[in-house]
């Protein structure tokens, strides 16, 4: 718990954002794993993705974090991803 927030239970009485809403949802969404493994390579597929689009997203991806002390990737309809990009905002 590198940023200090407390368990779920105690969340609610600071009024931080973060493990009280994140830490039951994260169980959640690693049950749905499988489901946005398929969903992945089913987009890829009717996008018309290449072996060599892959292999370039991964260069590109590992070229950031390299020249990155913190990365984030989300998705603007995600509550999760806004949630995380808020406590990092806040956390400087």
């Amino acid at each position: 718990n590198p940023l200090g927030f407390l368990d779920n239970e105690n969340a609610q009485q600071i009024n931080k954002h973060g493990r009280g809403f994140l830490k039951p949802a994260g169980k959640i969404m690693g049950l749905l794993k499988p489901v946005f493994a398929l969903e992945n390579k089913l987009q890829a597929q009717l996008l018309g993705a290449q072996a060599v689009d892959f292999q370039a997203a991964k260069q590109e991806i590992e070229e950031t974090i390299a020249k990155n002390c913190v990365v984030i990737y989300t998705y603007g309809l995600s509550p999760f991803s806004s949630e995380a990009v808020k406590i990092l905002e806040d956390a400087g």
